[in-house]
Protein backbone atom coordinates (compact mmCIF):
# COMPACT_ATOMS: atom_id res chain seq x y z
CA UNK A 1 0.00 0.00 0.00
CA UNK A 2 2.90 2.61 0.70
CA UNK A 3 4.41 1.79 -2.66
CA UNK A 4 1.56 2.94 -4.29
CA UNK A 5 1.12 6.05 -2.37
CA UNK A 6 4.19 7.35 -2.51
CA UNK A 7 4.45 7.70 -6.33
CA UNK A 8 0.78 9.11 -6.06
CA UNK A 9 1.83 11.69 -3.61
CA UNK A 10 5.12 12.70 -5.50
CA UNK A 11 3.20 13.51 -8.88
CA UNK A 12 0.58 15.52 -7.05
CA UNK A 13 2.84 17.43 -5.13
CA UNK A 14 4.97 18.08 -8.76
CA UNK A 15 1.71 18.99 -10.76
CA UNK A 16 0.92 21.44 -8.03
CA UNK A 17 4.79 22.93 -7.92
CA UNK A 18 4.10 23.23 -11.67
CA UNK A 19 0.58 24.57 -11.58
CA UNK A 20 1.94 27.13 -9.11
CA UNK A 21 5.15 28.52 -10.96
CA UNK A 22 3.75 28.28 -14.71
CA UNK A 23 0.25 29.90 -13.29
CA UNK A 24 -0.66 33.36 -14.91
CA UNK A 25 -1.57 35.36 -12.26
CA UNK A 26 2.04 34.83 -10.84
CA UNK A 27 4.50 34.24 -13.23
CA UNK A 28 2.83 37.30 -14.90
CA UNK A 29 2.07 39.58 -12.83
CA UNK A 30 2.45 43.21 -13.88
CA UNK A 31 1.23 46.49 -11.89
CA UNK A 32 0.29 48.40 -14.99
CA UNK A 33 -1.94 45.14 -16.47
CA UNK A 34 -5.52 46.02 -15.52
CA UNK A 35 -6.12 42.14 -14.82
CA UNK A 36 -3.29 41.16 -12.92
CA UNK A 37 -3.67 44.59 -10.85
CA UNK A 38 -6.93 43.65 -9.86
CA UNK A 39 -8.42 47.19 -11.60
CA UNK A 40 -10.67 45.34 -14.16
CA UNK A 41 -12.52 44.15 -10.90
CA UNK A 42 -13.80 48.02 -10.76
CA UNK A 43 -13.84 48.64 -14.35
CA UNK A 44 -16.45 49.62 -17.09
CA UNK A 45 -16.44 50.61 -20.86
CA UNK A 46 -16.72 53.92 -20.97
CA UNK A 47 -16.34 54.08 -24.56
CA UNK A 48 -16.33 52.09 -27.44
CA UNK A 49 -16.43 51.59 -31.29
CA UNK A 50 -15.74 49.44 -34.30
CA UNK A 51 -13.14 49.54 -37.22
CA UNK A 52 -13.06 47.25 -40.15
CA UNK A 53 -10.56 46.44 -42.89
CA UNK A 54 -10.94 44.15 -45.85
CA UNK A 55 -14.64 42.12 -44.36
CA UNK A 56 -12.78 42.07 -40.84
CA UNK A 57 -14.67 43.65 -37.80
CA UNK A 58 -12.27 45.07 -34.52
CA UNK A 59 -14.39 46.33 -31.84
CA UNK A 60 -12.37 49.02 -29.40
CA UNK A 61 -13.20 50.16 -25.87
CA UNK A 62 -12.08 52.55 -23.42
CA UNK A 63 -11.99 51.31 -20.10
CA UNK A 64 -12.29 53.57 -17.04
CA UNK A 65 -11.34 51.43 -13.43
CA UNK A 66 -13.05 53.61 -10.38
CA UNK A 67 -10.96 51.33 -7.82
CA UNK A 68 -7.96 52.43 -9.74
CA UNK A 69 -8.35 56.08 -11.51
CA UNK A 70 -6.75 54.20 -14.55
CA UNK A 71 -7.88 53.94 -18.41
CA UNK A 72 -6.71 51.07 -20.62
CA UNK A 73 -7.70 49.97 -24.43
CA UNK A 74 -8.97 46.81 -25.11
CA UNK A 75 -10.06 45.15 -28.75
CA UNK A 76 -11.86 42.55 -29.70
CA UNK A 77 -12.04 41.02 -33.25
CA UNK A 78 -12.67 37.98 -35.47
CA UNK A 79 -9.97 36.32 -38.01
CA UNK A 80 -7.51 34.74 -35.62
CA UNK A 81 -4.24 35.72 -37.14
CA UNK A 82 -5.79 36.78 -40.28
CA UNK A 83 -6.16 40.48 -38.48
CA UNK A 84 -2.78 42.18 -37.44
CA UNK A 85 -3.50 44.98 -34.93
CA UNK A 86 -2.28 47.79 -32.99
CA UNK A 87 -3.72 49.49 -29.96
CA UNK A 88 -2.87 52.85 -28.09
CA UNK A 89 -4.55 54.30 -25.06
CA UNK A 90 -2.95 58.22 -24.36
CA UNK A 91 -3.14 60.88 -22.71
CA UNK A 92 -1.54 64.22 -21.32
CA UNK A 93 0.54 61.74 -19.16
CA UNK A 94 1.65 59.85 -21.64
CA UNK A 95 1.13 56.65 -24.06
CA UNK A 96 0.78 53.05 -23.55
CA UNK A 97 0.31 50.52 -26.44
CA UNK A 98 -0.20 46.76 -27.73
CA UNK A 99 2.45 45.60 -28.36
CA UNK A 100 4.17 47.37 -26.36
CA UNK A 101 6.59 48.95 -28.45
CA UNK A 102 4.23 50.78 -29.95
CA UNK A 103 6.07 50.18 -33.29
CA UNK A 104 2.65 50.80 -35.54
CA UNK A 105 1.81 54.34 -33.61
CA UNK A 106 5.18 55.35 -34.00
CA UNK A 107 6.38 53.80 -37.24
CA UNK A 108 9.15 51.73 -35.79
CA UNK A 109 8.57 48.21 -37.47
CA UNK A 110 7.32 45.35 -35.77
CA UNK A 111 4.52 47.29 -34.28
CA UNK A 112 1.36 45.05 -35.04
CA UNK A 113 0.14 42.17 -33.08
CA UNK A 114 0.46 39.14 -35.47
CA UNK A 115 -0.39 36.30 -32.83
CA UNK A 116 -4.08 36.00 -32.98
CA UNK A 117 -4.98 35.90 -29.65
CA UNK A 118 -8.50 38.21 -29.13
CA UNK A 119 -8.98 40.13 -26.60
CA UNK A 120 -5.88 42.34 -26.38
CA UNK A 121 -5.35 45.15 -23.99
CA UNK A 122 -3.29 47.99 -23.65
CA UNK A 123 -1.29 48.81 -20.27
CA UNK A 124 -3.28 51.39 -17.77
CA UNK A 125 -2.46 55.19 -17.84
CA UNK A 126 -3.74 57.70 -15.60
CA UNK A 127 -7.94 58.26 -15.10
CA UNK A 128 -7.93 61.44 -13.85
CA UNK A 129 -7.59 63.16 -17.39
CA UNK A 130 -9.47 62.78 -20.57
CA UNK A 131 -8.12 59.39 -22.77
CA UNK A 132 -8.21 58.65 -25.92
CA UNK A 133 -7.61 55.31 -28.27
CA UNK A 134 -6.01 54.67 -31.43
CA UNK A 135 -6.66 51.52 -33.41
CA UNK A 136 -4.65 50.53 -36.45
CA UNK A 137 -5.43 47.24 -38.62
CA UNK A 138 -4.12 45.43 -41.07
CA UNK A 139 -5.65 42.17 -43.70
CA UNK A 140 -5.39 41.06 -46.72
CA UNK A 141 -2.90 43.83 -47.40
CA UNK A 142 -4.89 46.40 -46.14
CA UNK A 143 -4.55 49.06 -43.29
CA UNK A 144 -6.66 50.85 -41.52
CA UNK A 145 -6.72 53.68 -38.38
CA UNK A 146 -8.77 55.18 -36.34
CA UNK A 147 -9.53 58.94 -36.64
CA UNK A 148 -7.59 60.70 -33.94
CA UNK A 149 -9.03 61.30 -31.97
CA UNK A 150 -11.12 58.52 -31.00
CA UNK A 151 -13.25 57.00 -27.90
CA UNK A 152 -12.49 59.83 -25.62
CA UNK A 153 -13.35 58.82 -22.03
Amino acid sequence: MKRRLFPLAAVALLLCMLFFIFSPSTAHADALDPYDSGCANTGYVANSGTLSVAGYVVYAENWYSTGCNTNWAEIWWNGGSAVQTGVAIYGSSGTRCYPTSCGFYTGASGGYYTGGLSPSWTDMINGTEVTYVLLCIKADGQTTCSPNPWLPA
